[in-house]
């Protein structure tokens, strides 16, 4: 194999390592447990009194901390819009966008059906700490360094089609429509990630803007997960 087989070969495996990289390291094992819990709902499976009263403080949990971290414009890619000038990335980043711009409207629609949250010891400091993670994306995504804002964009899409898997779940305990989703599919991202990644120093910026995001989702989600077991010990 020569020189430019093997940087070719390299690239696609490194965007094949991203796309595992979101699915180990990203939201997907925090989020399980929640999709399992309400996923017994649906097929009535769990009919505990608490946990009839727990689950619809879970959803408002979740709905009104995803629509703070996330429902706002600009976010993470258009952030990212800002700082990436590569024409490889152009054609993904309008379709990561413009998919986005209709997901919000679907949060917003979940989190107005799931009505308020339930005010909780610490409240304040949660908000607080949900509303520094998006200084955080933002920061991210609006990087100066090469391949940060494309790693950190890409991830988040990434991590989002996991996400969207208890989104959905939500949607149909609240009867809100579930619309088809137009962000860039899991494949059209890691071929976005290889041909971005040209050398070295792009793959080191892009394994971390990657990783920061997806730190920063996890954080999200034990949050949500620490309020769920705050409300058990303290019904």
């Amino acid at each position: 194999m020569d020189n430019n087989q093997a940087g070719v070969s390299k690239s696609e495996d490194f965007g094949s390592t991203i796309v595992e990289k979101s699915i180990v390291d990203g939201s997907k094992p925090i989020i399980a447990p929640f999709i399992k819990l309400f996923s017994n709902t649906i097929n009535g499976l769990d009919l505990r009194d608490v946990a009839r009263k727990e689950k619809p403080m879970i959803v408002a949990d979740i709905a009104h901390y995803l629509c703070v971290a996330h429902g706002k414009h600009p976010g993470i890619i258009e952030h990212a819009m800002n700082k990436i000038v590569d024409d490889c990335s152009r054609e993904w980043l309008v379709n990561a966008a413009d998919g986005f711009a209709r997901e919000r409207i679907y949060l917003t629609e979940i989190t107005v059906a799931a009505g308020p949250i339930s005010r909780l010891v610490g409240q304040d400091e949660t908000d607080m700490l949900i509303v520094n993670q998006s200084k955080h994306y933002q920061m991210l995504a609006s990087s100066d360094r090469h391949g940060c804002p494309i790693g950190a964009a890409s991830s988040f899409v990434l991590d989002w089609h996991n996400i969207r898997s208890l989104i959905d779940i939500l949607a149909l305990q609240l009867n809100v429509s579930i619309p088809e989703s137009k962000i860039p599919s899991v494949t059209q991202t890691q071929q976005l990630i290889s041909e971005y990644a040209q050398n070295a120093n792009i793959i080191r910026a892009i394994n971390f803007g990657a990783d920061q995001i997806l730190s920063q989702q996890r954080a999200f989600w034990n949050i949500i997960t620490a309020r769920s077991t705050a409300r058990s010990i303290n019904p």
